[in-house]
C-alpha cells in the first residue's frame, strides 16, 4: 500500500505520525500575541538654589547720613517647596541684631533688614526673623536692606565681615 503523506499512520511501516501533527500545531500557537503593561514613575524632590550679592559698599565716617544699601538674593525652588532664607550674625557680630564689619581692630556697626522701612531684622530663626516663602518653580527675587549708622568714628581701612546666607527647605 502506498504511503499517504497526510495520514496519521503509515500502514506499511506501522509508524504513528501524530507527533508531527502536534509539532505543526504547537508552531502555530507560538504566533500568539501576549500583552502586558508597566508603570512609569518619576520622583521630584523638594529642591532649591540661592545666589547672593555683596552688602554695604563704601562707608564715609564724616557723612551725616547713614549708609542705606540694598542687596538682591535670587532663589529658585520646586513648586510648593516652603523655604526660609537665613542670614547669620557674621564673624564679628554678637548676634543677628548686632553685626559688625572689622579691620581687625576697629568695627563699624551695621544691620540687615527684610523690609525697606528697615524695621524687620533679618536673622536665623525660621518664621520669626527669616524671609519665608514658597517655591514657584521659577526664579524669585528678594531684597536685603542694609543700614550702617552715620558718624561712627573709625580710621580709613578695609572693613569686612563674612555672613552665611542659608536656604532651609
Amino acid at each position: 500500500m502506498p504511503f499517504a503523506p497526510f495520514t496519521l499512520i503509515n500502514i506499511a511501516t506501522k509508524k504513528l505520525y501524530f507527533p508531527l501533527l502536534f509539532l505543526i500545531i504547537s508552531f502555530n500557537s507560538l504566533a500568539d500575541t501576549f500583552e502586558g503593561s508597566f508603570g512609569v514613575l518619576a520622583s521630584v524632590n523638594n529642591n532649591c538654589a540661592i545666589a547672593v550679592g555683596d552688602f554695604i559698599g563704601v562707608y564715609n565716617p564724616l557723612d551725616q547720613s547713614p549708609v542705606l544699601a540694598t542687596q538682591t538674593e535670587t532663589v529658585v525652588c520646586t513648586i510648593g517647596t516652603v523655604f526660609h532664607i537665613r542670614i547669620n550674625q557674621g564673624l564679628h557680630g554678637a548676634d543677628v541684631t548686632h553685626r559688625k564689619l572689622s579691620d581687625g581692630v576697629h568695627t563699624i556697626n551695621y544691620s540687615i533688614f527684610r523690609d525697606s522701612a528697615r524695621t524687620l531684622n533679618w536673622g536665623e530663626t525660621d518664621g520669626v526673623d527669616t524671609f519665608d516663602s514658597v517655591g514657584t518653580g521659577t526664579t524669585q527675587t528678594f531684597t536685603a536692606y542694609d543700614f550702617a549708622a552715620a558718624l561712627q568714628v573709625v580710621p580709613p581701612g578695609i572693613y569686612e565681615d563674612t555672613l552665611t546666607v542659608s536656604l532651609n527647605f
